[in-house]
């Protein structure tokens, strides 16, 4: 999956916060969007900060009416987590020091795609081993780019 059509400029924000430490992170990054089956896929490569020739090929796949998202990131582990409206979802999470059990809490979803354009904005907690960890929100916007 390392060729990625790359029509969409993709713009990420994403800000976590741990008690009252708030951190917020913007990748600006090119990938595609797609329709499929009745699912939704965004796909685009995470640029390492410190080789620019090292990135994560991740793909957001939108599915059972837009209240199902799966995050999935391939760099030799891959790791996938669940998003579902309302629920929480209990999956291993690998490291390089074995996997830990991590819950996560949807509290919001939005996704939009207008033309050529799509939205997606994401609230969610993360608990580790049932501890509480972070709160985090998502916003990605991808624009079609032009001929």
């Amino acid at each position: 999956m390392a060729n990625i059509k790359e029509d969409y400029l993709i713009d990420i924000t994403s800000t976590y916060a741990i008690e009252d430490n708030k951190e917020t992170l913007n990748i600006k990054t090119t990938g595609t969007f797609k329709e499929k089956e009745n699912k939704k896929y965004i796909i685009y490569k995470e640029y390492s900060d410190t080789n620019p020739n090292k990135f994560k090929t991740c793909i957001l796949k939108i599915e059972d009416s837009d209240k199902k998202i799966t995050l999935i990131k391939n760099s030799g582990i891959q790791t996938k987590l669940i998003l579902e409206k309302g629920k929480r979802i209990y999956s291993p999470y690998p490291t390089e020091f074995g996997a830990i059990m991590m819950g996560i809490f949807t509290n919001f979803m939005e996704f939009n795609h207008v033309k050529n354009e799509v939205h997606l904005n994401l609230k969610y907690s993360i608990d580790v081993n049932s501890e509480f960890v972070s709160t985090n929100n998502i916003k990605i916007r991808a624009i079609k780019k032009e001929n």
